[in-house]
């Protein structure tokens, strides 16, 4: 029996490191081999694969029980979490030297959901167009199976540095470092997290309102449960260390899952007994960054139209100063099921 932790992952010393700021002096091609593992490949294990083509990236994440949400799925937020990496690597690897690109927001439709056969999530990415001041790419996530699961795109604001870095004097790609104790992502999961028979006979408001604990991605993450309503709701978002890119900034695909688990929970909240959701798409607008200095992000949706079948939900996130940092729109099926069994759009075709 997995117990749980003493103090929360994100309160551990944090696990990775940055590139220093030579690399910026470099063409995109070369610094995309020059990064070192940062703290966000420790807590979920993203992982790079080397020996992509200049204008193309693909980073893999292992499907680990602790992305599963409080229901026993794996949400759509996940998917963004893996492709968010993809996105900026196509275009800084076609980057000249002393150029850098920011991301201003990102897509993604959702296919069908991954299981316990899917193993590890892989994002193909690809640049679609890349101009003086913009770039556009799209990824592809897949499982170990094969499985189509979502679809994305990503817009990035390019800019030029003014002076240009002087290069690194040693130019060997870093190595993977080791530690004594398994990161995060791997380690076995507590008992107490996954409620997924339990939450089949609670309405949607219920599940937020009765259940005494939170998801195994919120414990990963650093989520919690702020406020809910029916028809919204809020979580607040620590802005940890443990939740960095390269960039030393808060990646931005964790803002993205922060926003669909928001967006999700917000129609949530109006679901009767026997009933579940799924994410079919969201955009997100990135407006400023978020740095690790542990103060807490908050996220707050509201759902403007539920029918029947589709509900849309809107999702606002503030820094610690109000001040907002990504606005986010989302698309919900509600699906006449409990949890558990939960699939978007048309059911998977043939033997999927």
């Amino acid at each position: 029996m997995a117990e749980f932790p003493e103090i929360p992952i994100w309160e551990e010393p944090v696990r990775g490191s940055y590139p220093e700021i030579g690399v910026l002096s470099l063409p995109g091609e070369v610094r995309t081999v020059m990064i070192p593992t940062p703290p966000i490949h420790h807590l979920f294990g993203m992982t790079p694969v080397r020996g992509s083509e200049p204008g193309t990236s693909v980073f893999t994440m292992p499907c680990s029980p602790w992305l599963l949400s409080t229901v026993g799925v794996y949400t759509a937020g996940v998917y963004a979490l893996v492709a968010d990496a993809p996105f900026g690597g196509a275009i800084v690897s076609q980057l000249p030297p002393g150029v850098v690109g920011t991301t201003s927001e990102l897509t993604m439709n959702f296919l069908r959901p991954a299981d316990v056969s899917s193993i590890e999530l892989t994002a193909r990415a690809q640049t679609i167009d890349l101009g003086r001041s913009l770039g556009l790419s799209e990824a592809i996530v897949t499982d170990a199976r094969g499985r189509r699961l979502a679809h994305g795109t990503s817009r990035y604001f390019l800019r030029a540095i003014e002076p240009v870095p002087e290069q690194p004097e040693d130019l060997t790609p870093p190595g993977y470092p080791t530690f004594p104790t398994p990161d995060p992502h791997q380690r076995p999961l507590p008992d107490g997290l996954v409620l997924a028979e339990l939450a089949r006979e609670l309405t949607g408001l219920e599940l937020f309102t009765k259940i005494d604990t939170t998801s195994p991605f919120a414990q990963l993450l650093g989520i919690e449960l702020v406020d809910v309503v029916e028809g919204s709701i809020t979580f607040d978002l620590v802005a940890s260390p443990w939740l960095t890119s390269p960039a030393r900034t808060i990646y931005g695909g964790v803002l993205a899952m922060l926003a669909d688990t928001a967006l999700t929970g917000a129609v949530t909240t109006t679901l009767p007994a026997r009933h579940s959701c799924a994410t079919l798409d969201f955009k997100v607008n990135f407006l400023r960054p978020g740095f690790p200095d542990g103060s807490r992000l908050r996220a707050r949706a509201g759902v403007v139209h539920r029918g029947r079948s589709i509900a849309v939900s809107q999702c606002q996130i503030a820094n610690a100063e109000g001040k907002p940092m990504a606005i986010a729109t989302g698309s919900i099926m509600v699906l006449p099921r409990a949890w558990g069994s939960v699939a978007v759009a048309d059911e998977p075709a043939g033997d999927d």
